[in-house]
């Protein structure tokens, strides 16, 4: 494989501008493990920043090249597209989807429009692809041809202002690929991995990021795909609100991310109440209230047990909370609070089932995983379906 060229780190400027211990972005490394026949990767993000933009982003020497697109991409050679330069970001950031806090660089949401794989045009035999584009980009005129779900077809990139913040022109080629009249933003309003909205996934991190007692919430990173091998566990994702439900003899709080979703769920777990009361009793659950539509009454639906009596288990993994999580409330005769379901075993053939029975999506956990408050890790995977 051909050796790379000696540089400074390209990503320095994207992690001196970034927070990590704000924001759920990957810090992420530059990629130099890539196979010599791997295709490389193109992303494209729907941000909704200061203003609603696109940020286009190409593998090219192990990270993304970057391009803020302000008004979207397009399918038409006619529409032509400016598209800003900015920092190159790590190939990590290709499974970004989620909320930047506002008061971090670039805050704000952000939806992964559209992914897959490029390759260049001008390549001749026995060329190396990535020289040829190496060569095209400091010349400042690239063509590539996109292989995506949305994307497809030849395009360019050339550059119409050097220095500090260069800029470019975004342009679509004369295929079989050109869509005249159609704008892309407004043909595909959603996420090509999750199938949610930029409203969808802001209101969904901010159920997902509330505090409560100095407690956060641990996210679930989004993927296409679902881990099936061996130290893995799988529930059903539950489509409801995000909240922890505090337990004590003298009482019952719940607290979410969403404004006056604690006061619609107050009525739900008058049981736990009682029996917290009977046996002096206190916990912390983790879960999911469903809305009650359809006329159905509201229901909570926990996954999780985070503190009992007085125990911190949030260094305890995943298989000793859910055990304790049953026990507690196993002893619990109530209508509206149940067990999120806990599949063990069958991982491979989950995905048929989940289909059949009409789940909103899976989760994947490690059995092995502590609790980590505020965090968006690998130990939580979630797909969803629709």
């Amino acid at each position: 494989m051909p050796q790379r060229r000696t540089q400074t780190d390209p990503l320095a400027e994207y992690r001196r501008k970034r927070d990590f211990g704000r924001t759920s972005e990957p810090a992420g490394e530059v990629r130099v493990d890539r196979a010599r026949d791997a295709r490389l990767a193109f992303v494209v993000q729907q941000h909704d920043a200061t203003s609603l933009h696109f940020d286009l982003r190409l593998e090219l020497d192990g990270v993304m090249k970057s391009w803020a697109v302000p008004r979207g991409m397009t399918f038409d050679p006619a529409v032509k597209r400016l598209a800003m330069e900015v920092e190159d970001h790590p190939m990590d950031y290709n499974f970004f989807e989620g909320t930047i806090p506002a008061s971090e660089y670039g805050g704000g949401t952000v939806m992964i429009w559209d992914r897959g794989v490029y390759y260049g045009d001008e390549v001749e035999a026995g060329e190396e692809e990535e020289e040829v584009l190496r060569r095209q980009y400091a010349v400042g005129k690239v063509s590539f041809t996109f292989v995506g779900d949305r994307l497809k077809g030849s395009c360019a990139l050339v550059r119409t202002e050097a220095g500090a913040k260069p800029k470019w022109l975004l342009i679509k080629h004369r295929d079989a690929h050109v869509l005249r009249g159609v704008d892309p933003a407004a043909a595909f309003p959603t996420s090509v991995v999750t199938g949610r909205t930029l409203d969808e996934i802001a209101e969904e991190d901010a159920t997902d990021g509330f505090e409560g007692a100095g407690v956060s919430a641990m996210l679930y990173r989004y993927d296409t795909e679902v881990p099936t091998g061996r130290g893995w566990v799988w529930e059903p994702a539950i489509r409801g609100t995000r909240a922890h439900i505090y337990v004590t003899p003298d009482g019952l709080g719940v607290v979410t991310g969403l404004p006056g979703a604690a006061r619609r769920f107050r009525g739900v777990g008058s049981a736990l109440r009682g029996f917290a009361r009977e046996y002096d009793r206190s916990f912390v659950l983790d879960g999911e209230f469903t809305s009650g539509d359809d006329g159905e009454p509201p229901s909570f639906h926990a996954f999780d047990l985070l503190f009992e009596d007085g125990e911190v288990l949030l260094g305890e993994p995943w298989r000793s909370r859910r055990k304790r999580l049953e026990a507690v409330l196993g002893g619990v005769d109530a209508d509206d609070v149940a067990i999120v379901e806990v599949v063990r075993k069958g991982g491979k053939s989950l995905l048929d089932r989940a289909r059949d029975e009409g789940w909103n999506g899976i989760v994947a956990k490690r059995s092995d995983s502590t609790y980590r408050p505020g965090e968006r890790t690998a130990d939580w995977i979630k797909r969803v379906f629709f």
